[in-house]
């Protein structure tokens, strides 16, 4: 759940960013985060911060996961840029494993960030196989914490 606040200018005055553990608000207009990049960090750090907590998946859901660089900017150093052929066929064939391995619907990649969108799961996709039945709960997806 999102609930955001406009001024009449329409800058953003208060964002509320629900998830089922917390509620996150932030008390900085939307110019002010913008215009300055060091608010924009620590904005984001205390969000990643609040959110890092494992969220349940609803296995009613379809949902993306995304996979980001890490320190890209100091990986990359001495690469071809903008588009260094070695870095772009390891971020290719990265996807398409992810492809086969996780068997997502589709695998985005873009810059430095790969990301896999996968199905809604339903409770009732699990099949009997012989003797064992596999078992699913409603309330969680199979990649729920993962």
């Amino acid at each position: 759940m999102s609930d955001v606040n406009c001024d009449e200018k329409g800058d953003i005055k208060n964002t509320v960013v629900a998830t089922d553990n917390e509620v996150v608000s932030s008390l900085h207009s939307e110019t002010e985060i913008l215009n300055n990049e060091k608010l924009i960090a620590s904005e984001i750090k205390r969000l990643e911060e609040v959110l890092d907590e494992p969220l349940k998946i609803n296995s009613n859901l379809p949902f993306v996961v995304r996979v980001d660089g890490v320190s890209f900017r100091t990986y990359t150093r001495g690469l071809n840029k903008p588009f260094d052929q070695r870095l772009a066929r390891a971020l290719t064939l990265t996807s398409a494993d992810l492809l086969q391995r996780f068997s997502p619907r589709t695998v985005f990649c873009c810059s430095d960030e790969i990301s896999l969108l996968f199905a809604a799961c339903h409770a009732n996709d699990n099949k009997e196989r012989g003797d064992v039945k596999t078992k699913m709960f409603e309330s969680e997806h199979m990649y729920s914490g993962r």
